[in-house]
């Protein structure tokens, strides 16, 4: 009898695999789709891409297979349209289910903003929605389009030449920079690019804009650092210029960090390592010094403060360099966190006081919950977690979580191993 058993629940299974799909779909009538193909994707704009005996295609959530399976392979539907493939040519189909562009391309990118680029006899030309040629194939290489501008290469990667063009295949630049960097600065829909010249290091650097050569190739380094802004290297010292191209300050920083709240961190130090003369403040977009360098270590502003260290110890300043909070806590979040807030629901978490354990600070600096917890997360809807426990606690030892309201009082006692924030 046992040995009836495996087979007949083998059986009952395969039964089972014949039955079809039944889902309720989001208007709330019910769609059945037989198991019949070798491999489905995912729903994505309507449509599934399918396959069976080697030949793609899609069907809608009736089962219907609107566009036939006959290609060879097929990317998934994106901003109304896919790319297939037949015979080893390339096409395209949109959201009416029609070819756009048939099937004749040795290669094709998905189309971005109305232009695609296509690949014959091994370069790259570029086409708009109807097929209609835009540039004919002769670029090796190519980046973008990035807000209507692209960056083409002439020849192969160690001698090639790089220029940019724009939708229309206007050349903006001719090809003649040997480096190009990624990714583009994107700020108040323009974009710019870093650009070099010389081959591989030292190369020369400098940037590019729609319009043509923002800043010509001169300086050792250039990163994009935020908000429109860019940090430059000379040597070993740093500056930054502007959204237009223009030095704000020389080149005298150790370190420039990115601009965030219109507002960046800046290192001064005469060592050559990152030793204890490293001073640090912040800089405004014009250049302007409005913290000054006095702290060991600064943090990005965010809400107007930003977090302080000076002897080990951590407050906070307002964009003025007021220190509206002095320094004294060992540790305030977002120091283990992701999140780059540091109130949060008007309280900010600190750690410090006899022993190092965390509480929550207002605004002004009131302690509104003594730094009594061995861990503590960020409030949400009104209630943060708290761990209670010593960090003189023998391994092994037991504690726990639970809740506190924004008066401190423990609405949840500790008594939990693991919790979750309150959402929704």
């Amino acid at each position: 009898m046992k040995k009836r058993i495996l087979p007949l629940l083998l059986i009952a299974f395969l039964c089972l695999m014949l039955i079809p799909f039944t889902f309720a779909s989001d208007d709330g009538y019910k769609e059945d789709i037989p198991l019949k193909y070798d491999y489905a994707e995912a729903f994505c704009e309507g449509v599934a891409r399918v396959v069976l005996n080697d030949k793609c295609g899609f069907i809608n959530k009736t089962g219907e297979e609107v566009i036939p399976l006959k290609y060879d392979a097929a990317s998934s539907f994106s901003d109304g349209t896919a790319l297939v493939v037949l015979d080893d040519k390339w096409g395209l189909v949109d959201n009416t289910f029609k070819e756009v562009l048939p099937p004749k391309y040795e290669r094709l990118w998905g189309f971005d903003d109305g232009v695609a680029w296509y690949g014959q006899d091994g370069k790259l030309g570029l086409i708009d929605e109807t097929g209609r040629e835009i540039i004919p194939p002769r670029y090796d290489s190519a980046i973008g389009f990035v807000y209507g501008i692209a960056a083409v290469r002439l020849g192969d990667e160690e001698s090639g030449k790089w220029g940019f063009i724009n939708k229309t295949g206007k050349e903006i630049i001719s090809p003649k920079y040997d480096y190009v960097a990624t990714p583009f600065s994107e700020y108040e829909s323009t974009v710019k690019v870093v650009v070099g010249a010389g081959d591989y290091y030292p190369r020369s650097h400098g940037i590019v804009d729609k319009n043509g050569e923002v800043v010509p190739p001169k300086y050792d380094k250039i990163e994009f650092c935020g908000e429109g802004m860019a940090r430059y290297y000379t040597g070993r010292k740093c500056g930054v210029l502007d959204n237009k191209g223009k030095e704000v300050t020389p080149p005298k920083y150790k370190q420039v960090e990115d601009f965030f709240d219109g507002m960046a961190a800046v290192c001064y130090s005469d060592g050559v390592d990152y030793d204890s003369d490293a001073v640090w403040g912040f800089i405004d977009k014009t250049g302007r010094e409005i913290v000054p360098l006095t702290y060991s270590k600064v943090y990005n502003f965010y809400d107007g403060k930003a977090a302080v260290e000076r002897d080990h110890r951590l407050g906070f300043i307002d964009k003025t360099g007021r220190e509206v909070i002095p320094p004294k806590y060992d540790f305030v979040m977002p120091y283990f966190t992701d999140d780059p807030r540091y109130f949060v629901e008007g309280l900010a978490a600190v750690r410090g006081g006899e022993g190092s354990y965390w509480g929550f600070i207002d605004e002004a600096g009131k302690e509104i919950v003594p730094c009594k917890y061995l861990d503590v997360h960020n409030f949400s809807e009104g209630m943060a977690a708290v761990r209670t426990g010593s960090w003189e606690a023998p391994p092994g030892y037991d504690s726990n979580w639970g809740f506190i309201d924004k008066t401190g009082r423990e609405v949840i006692a500790p008594k939990y191993s693991e919790v979750e924030d309150f959402i929704e």
